[in-house]
């Protein structure tokens, strides 16, 4: 029951944070950032800048980009079905291309252009607002991570906060690289955390192999 309990107030704050988060991002968007801050925060990202950071840093945020992720995903994919997850994989591809295309809908809706006040350290190929990586990138490795947590007794308290880590350095390396206002950012962790929770729900219904579901399903 604590669990069960524990489980419900996740749920509960990943939505409510995640619609806070988006809202932020698309007010302080909407107001065309009164006051300077976006600039300023990237003018500070700017300020840190080393040759040896921006190899590590490019480094990371590269695995955020389609060319990685994609074959990631579709490795996950041929791993749970070799473990006997077929209904969790199923779940996987298409709530991955649902992801895209909301993200690519959002883009084209607001039609922000990348930010151009500071050299950028990569090149982004679509709209800015909001940030692909930090929306979609953050949750197809949320899949993964919750997964592996899945387990383990104790292993998602484990995973869920490796992966709001992994998500906040992704979205900062993508302010570092100069491609994203802090409003995209934003915003894009909004949208990530708001569907985390629906993820979340499917790993938990679907994460054993076939025959235990159906062992499960017998004994109730």
């Amino acid at each position: 029951m604590d669990m069960e309990n524990n489980s419900k107030r996740m749920i509960t704050a990943f939505f409510i944070g995640g619609v806070i988060l988006f809202l932020i991002g698309l007010v302080w968007f909407l107001l065309d950032d009164p006051g300077g801050f976006e600039i300023s925060i990237l003018e500070w990202f700017v300020s840190i800048r080393s040759p040896f950071l921006n190899s590590i840093v490019i480094g990371f945020t590269t695995i955020g980009n389609v060319s990685i992720v994609v074959p990631v995903t579709l490795t996950f994919v041929a791993a749970l079905l070799i473990s006997g997850r077929y209904r969790l994989s199923a779940w996987v591809v298409p709530i991955g291309i649902a992801l895209v295309l909301l993200n690519f809908i959002l883009k084209v809706s607001f039609a922000r252009e990348r930010p151009e006040q500071i050299f950028r350290l990569i090149e982004g190929s679509s709209f800015s607002f909001p940030s692909g990586h930090s929306m979609v990138s953050n949750l197809m490795y949320g899949w993964i991570l919750l997964v592996l947590g899945s387990m383990r007794k104790g292993g998602y308290r484990i995973s869920i906060t490796a992966w709001v880590l992994f998500s906040l350095l992704m979205g900062m390396s993508r302010l570092y690289v100069g491609v994203h206002y802090p409003s995209d950012v934003i915003a894009g962790l909004g949208l990530c955390y708001l569907f985390f929770p629906f993820i979340f729900l499917v790993v938990e219904k679907y994460k054993g192999p076939v025959s235990k579901i159906k062992t499960m399903g017998n004994d109730r």
